[in-house]
């Protein structure tokens, strides 16, 4: 499979200083530039020139609003090569973003021109606030939910929403969740950070708002609520997958790859930050050669718990993704090695929403099917 999506670091910049990053937590030296002028171009005839219509372009960073220039510079370069952006067209654009560097005439600009966005914002404005501070030291909630309010207007009405999950900002999440909900936002893409230290009595904790949140979501489906949680999807993915889903994963190197600020390929996003294993550069494209032999590395064998008699006893193992590579990589300096919390977390997902899947299976629910169609090995 030849790569469509190219998730592009805008810059290296960002307007917050969110504590648990694993940008600067672990790469402080992060080149703290825009995407080079001269590279767009490039970039974009890359992109184009795949196989798979549209193409993808996803800006990411640091913070992409950060770097406007290069986002505009991005649809103007498209437009004089008579592109047309979004789904249905050449090319989509699309950005994850903070949402510190939006307002009305920006957002106006996105969805004219059909952007995908992500929007990263951790729940409500306590626990947000806890983590995700600006460079002065103060909370950035206030604003980040105003600027969505424009998202929302102008780009999507319901966007999917970024939301890190860190073990004390934890409690009570079910009664966030259901906040959201209330608001009309239901895709919802809650995950945990996995590079912190978990205890058993936050996985207590864990597994309590996870049966809240099973037994909120039968309400929400039985109302015909399309709700698309995260922790669902994963937990449900034994029932929904067949085989082992860790060879084909989240597109690793295959369907998309990262792209540096200065243009050099890497599988995904997060390798990027860390600079790790490079195939090629958007002027002399990609490397086929050095990507076939990155994924057949790490498919060369499964991933493994860093205690590797939790694998022998998994409830979970025939739908084991490993977790995230470039975690693992950032954990343990490999690819095959799956931070513990990955496995137990995952484990109390599948334990919570296993029973709540045949349910809503055996009442045909089409709320709950219609969320997860064709999302089950995304």
């Amino acid at each position: 499979m030849k790569p469509s999506e190219f998730t592009t670091w805008a810059t290296g910049r960002c307007s917050l200083r969110c504590k648990y990053c694993f940008v600067y937590k672990l790469y402080a030296d992060q080149p703290q530039q825009d995407f080079y002028e001269d590279k767009i171009e490039p970039l974009i005839s890359m992109a184009i020139n795949q196989p798979k219509k549209p193409a993808t372009i996803w800006w990411f960073g640091g913070e992409p609003t950060m770097a406007w220039d290069v986002i505009i510079k991005g649809i103007n370069v498209s437009k004089a090569k008579g592109l047309k952006l979004g789904q249905t067209g050449d090319l989509q654009f699309g950005l994850t973003t903070n949402l510190m560097g939006l307002n009305s005439k920006r957002a106006q600009i996105l969805g004219q021109h059909k952007f995908g966005i992500l929007c990263s914002i951790d729940g409500i404005e306590s626990k947000h606030d806890k983590y995700r501070k600006t460079p002065t030291g103060t909370g950035s909630w206030k604003q980040c939910w105003e600027n969505l309010k424009q998202v929302r207007k102008y780009i999507n009405n319901n966007p999917q929403i970024r939301w890190s999950i860190v073990p004390d900002t934890l409690e009570g999440i079910s009664e966030d969740i259901a906040f959201y909900v209330k608001e009309g936002m239901t895709n919802l893409a809650c995950d945990p950070v996995y590079e912190v230290k978990w205890t058993e009595e936050d996985y207590r904790i864990y597994r309590n708002e996870m049966e809240k949140i099973r037994d909120y979501s039968i309400k929400w489906y039985r109302k015909g609520i399309n709700l698309f949680l995260k922790p669902i999807r994963d937990g449900i993915s034994p029932l929904t997958t067949r085989n082992r889903i860790w060879k084909s994963r989240c597109g690793l190197g295959q369907g998309g790859v990262g792209v540096d600020i200065n243009g050099d390929i890497y599988p995904c996003h997060r390798f990027v930050s860390s600079k790790t294993c490079k195939m090629g550069n958007v002027e002399t494209g990609i490397e086929d050669e050095a990507r076939i032999k990155w994924i057949k590395e790490w498919q060369s064998r499964p991933p493994v718990s860093e205690d590797p008699n939790k694998c022998l006893t998994c409830i979970a193992r025939s739908a084991c993704t490993g977790g995230c590579l470039a975690v693992n990589y950032d954990v343990f300096g490999d690819v095959h090695a799956c931070p513990t919390p990955v496995c137990e977390l995952f484990k109390i997902q599948v334990e919570t929403f296993l029973p709540m899947y045949k349910l809503m299976e055996a009442e045909n629910n089409l709320a709950f099917m219609n969320s997860y169609k064709g999302g089950f090995n995304s």
